[in-house]
């Protein structure tokens, strides 16, 4: 196949076929989407499905404003190559979707982040476009499926309502739950939002629920109480495309930028 080259502004990610459609995926309002060092946004090439050849479809990321879409060029082997007009998710039949897995661990009582990031979350909702799909994980002592994916926000904030701090271990176990809910849908484009203040017990290793993660294609943002947190979350976080941040105060926590 021939080598097709997408731009936009200065950056440029390699994709392959010969008549291409592109899709446009503005991620999720977040901190964690920042816009990158050169004062620019960040473009992340999410997927390209060149099942047909002649009608390859690249799906990528932008945290930048929608109406940049329409200046989004694309080369092949040096040639400007015209896409097909930019679909809207629901024409093209996907759909976005956003896991928040929420430390519940005891320490989450005590440190305040379990209290800080539902209230973050709450605040990120409104932001989020009326048609994302949206579940709740907790992860304490077990990694419990507290809401399914819906775009009924009220039934996410009672279920964020509903988590209560206990036992301690189920981080990874509910980074993997996350991975496999969006993995249970082909058609979504996932991203896993993590909000914890470390993981001090035995349960489901990293390197497991990295593996999954990866294998569902999701992206993943946090955020991170304290300095017991580690190294974990923001690795897991640059693999994937998003950004894990943290602070020493749970008051901080915020998604929603």
């Amino acid at each position: 196949m021939r080598a097709v080259r997408l731009r936009a502004g200065a950056r440029s990610l390699a994709a392959a076929g010969v008549a291409v459609a592109t899709l446009f995926i503005v991620a999720p309002p977040s901190q964690a989407a920042a816009p990158a060092q050169n004062g620019g946004h960040s473009l992340q090439l999410q997927e390209v499905n060149s099942g047909d050849p002649n009608n390859v479809q690249v799906v990528y990321r932008y945290d930048g404003p929608s109406a940049d879409a329409g200046g989004a060029k694309l080369t092949e082997n040096g040639k400007t190559v015209t896409p097909t007009p930019f679909p809207s998710l629901d024409a093209a039949r996907r759909t976005t979707g956003l896991v928040v897995v929420m430390d519940t661990s005891a320490s989450t009582d005590v440190s305040g982040t379990l209290s800080e990031g539902r209230n973050a979350v709450k605040a990120l909702l409104p932001k989020l476009h009326s048609n994302t799909q949206i579940a709740v994980v907790s992860a304490g002592s077990d990694a419990l499926l507290a809401q399914g994916f819906t775009a009924d926000q009220s039934l996410v904030t009672k279920a964020l309502d509903g988590l209560t701090p206990q036992g301690d271990g189920a981080i990874w176990e509910g980074v993997t739950r996350a991975a496999s809910e969006i993995k249970n849908r082909p058609e979504m484009i996932g991203n896993i939002l993590l909000i914890t203040d470390g993981n001090s017990a035995q349960g489901v290793s990293y390197a497991s629920a990295k593996g999954e993660v990866l294998d569902a294609g999701a992206t993943v943002y946090g955020f991170g109480v304290g300095d017991k947190v580690g190294g974990d979350p923001a690795d897991l976080a640059q693999v994937t495309g998003g950004v894990f941040t943290t602070s020493q105060k749970a008051s901080e926590t915020d998604v929603a930028r």
